[in-house]
């Protein structure tokens, strides 16, 4: 199939998106034409509600004042002083208060200046104390007072007045029929959301609904007048209308939330999501049936580069070429380039390996030169066991390193045994207080390791050991341990630990250690990295990081790539002279 028609599939695909996009603004229109109508309607609801309280409060407030002033009850308060008769005539003006008022009033008590309550006959003790409590809460600062307790009850307190002297002489406490509040301003008839009375101070009065059916939200006195904000409530969000009085007396806030708010958008819209998974169901089976096909060869270069970036250029990794399109002549040109790039990538490890082997066939002149200026000084100085013990480990690490100078894999063990020579001779040959301990489990000795490996970073390690204090006692430990069957080793020292700069330089080693144009990265870290990346590709890690407690630590893995079996090359040491 040529390209232009699996371009054709593309535009289908694109026109598929752009039918999705417009079905998107479709829903943004929907959205916003049913938000501006559902929140005109129920500003309009609060209103009317808000208007019908103030008539409704006005109203319980006046007969409290037409009830004492008609009754006489302020005259009681004031001349009557025998407690008993008092009483008497109190409780005989509170039943003609429920006769008058009693449908918003549920029951009512006068309270003296003194503090003395005058209840109805035959009133339940916790009746009684209801009433003391929310007497004691009010701070009667208003002639008017509203108030509301925890359990729900909403009271209404007014001062008693005699007219002739006009004098506060008690007050009238009564407790409000909430249920008939809601139903004369109209709140009980809305099933969706939640209005809420408060006072100018913005404390609760009571809510359209009892409170265990009531969304949770949270009104503060200064929430802006006459406007939709919205409020999250825990996981869903909530749109709330406050509105005052002209007077400022009151204010009825309204909550609602989103979903029921908008319930028929998200049913329309869950509609829609049906149709269009529906159709992009279908449209996906048809693009798999066709592009199957068109991307047979596009499948088998991702594979190849797949393979690639895990292991790196190992194995047949040419990709099959099927049919004579475009992208055909583009896999037959990729094998072609990654035939190339192997050759290349061989060339670049022969190189490598003979620089590295040209390296390692040297001894370093300066290490040279140190051990000979140690043998000589401790001859000059009459230590022939010092000088002795220098001279045998010296023979045994050339002879080492004449063996494994031909070999790329030495075991685990004999690896490990060299470090040892090496930092020996390092001790002998400096100043510095050296230890060298390792720690091997069997099943890891003959396990194969490239050979050099772990010298250079002993070197590494060696060389931040100058920075260290003369009395300070440096270790060096190589520790290996094998976790799902891959070897891990773990270089670390306590020295001084090792620069940021180092580390950074070591992660951009590593994130172009497989470009094939690299700039040499010497002897030390560089080439350790460079060396595992052509041997094991990508299918290794290399950490370099200061623990808490101090020092520097390298952890490195690789495969394993099974146990030393060459007899003859692990015996080759005892044949050099």
């Amino acid at each position: 199939m040529k390209i232009k028609y699996k371009l054709m599939l593309a535009m289908l695909g694109m026109m598929l998106i752009l039918f999705v996009f417009n079905g998107y603004s479709m829903l943004n229109t929907t959205y916003s034409e049913m938000f501006q109508e559902k929140t005109v309607v129920f500003a309009e609801l609060v209103s009317q509600t808000l208007r019908s309280f103030e008539t409704v409060s006005d109203n319980i407030e006046y007969g409290f004042f037409d009830f004492f002033r008609t009754e006489g009850v302020g005259n009681i308060l004031w001349q009557v002083k025998t407690p008993g008769q008092k009483d008497a005539q109190l409780r005989m003006k509170l039943t003609t208060l429920k006769t008058t008022q009693g449908t918003y009033v549920e029951e009512a008590c006068i309270v003296d200046l003194e503090g003395e309550f005058c209840f109805p006959l035959r009133w339940p003790e916790n009746e009684k104390e209801a009433f003391r409590n929310a007497f004691a809460a009010l701070p009667l600062d208003n002639d008017v007072q509203w108030y509301a307790d925890e359990q729900g009850n909403l009271f209404l307190c007014r001062t008693i007045y005699t007219l002739a002297p006009y004098e506060p002489q008690g007050y009238l406490l009564g407790r409000l029929d909430v249920p008939h509040l809601r139903s004369l301003t109209g709140m009980d008839s809305m099933q969706d959301g939640m209005v809420t009375v408060l006072d100018r101070k913005g404390r609760q009065l009571f809510t359209g609904r009892d409170e265990t059916e009531a969304p949770v939200a949270l009104f503060a006195p200064d929430t802006p007048k006459g406007e939709w904000i919205c409020v999250q409530d825990h996981d869903e969000k909530v749109w709330s209308l406050a509105m005052t009085t002209r007077r400022g007396e009151w204010n009825i806030c309204f909550a609602i939330p989103e979903k029921d708010m908008m319930a028929r958008y998200y049913r329309i819209q869950k509609n829609l999501f049906i149709t269009y998974g529906v159709l992009i169901v279908m449209g996906a089976l048809l693009a798999l049936i066709f592009s199957k096909s068109m991307t047979r060869n596009i499948s088998h270069l991702m594979n190849s580069i797949n393979h690639i970036h895990k292991s790196g250029i190992k194995g047949p990794v040419s990709v099959e070429v099927n049919g004579h399109d475009e992208i055909a002549e583009l896999a037959q040109k990729y094998n072609w380039l990654l035939s190339y790039i192997n050759s290349i990538h061989q060339a670049e490890y022969d190189l490598l390996e003979l620089k590295y082997r040209f390296i390692q066939s040297q001894i370093s002149p300066h290490f040279i030169s140190n051990i000979l200026s140690s043998i000589t000084s401790y001859s000059f100085m009459g230590d022939t066991d010092k000088m002795e013990s220098l001279c045998i480990k010296t023979s045994k690490y050339l002879k080492n390193n004449l063996v494994v100078s031909d070999q790329r894999f030495i075991p685990m063990r004999k690896e490990i045994n060299n470090v040892h020579e090496y930092v020996e001779i390092y001790r002998l040959t400096s100043a510095m207080n050296v230890e060298f301990t390792s720690s091997c489990p069997p099943e890891a000795e003959k396990l194969n390791i490239l050979s050099m490996l772990l010298q250079p970073l002993v070197e590494n390690a060696l060389l931040h050991a100058m920075n260290c204090e003369a009395d300070h006692c440096f270790i060096v430990e190589v520790e290996v341990a094998i976790n799902s069957e891959r070897p891990y080793v773990t270089v670390r020292d306590n020295g001084c630990g090792i620069d940021q700069e180092v580390v950074c330089r070591v992660e951009k080693i590593k994130s172009e250690v497989n470009s094939v144009i690299q700039e040499s990265s010497g002897f030390g870290i560089g080439a350790v990295i460079r060396r595992l990346s052509l041997q094991y590709g990508n299918d290794y890690t290399f950490d370099i990081h200061c623990p808490p407690e101090g020092g520097t630590e390298i952890v490195i893995s690789f495969p394993n790539s099974g146990e030393y079996d060459d007899q003859d090359k692990d015996d080759a040491m005892k044949s050099v002279s």
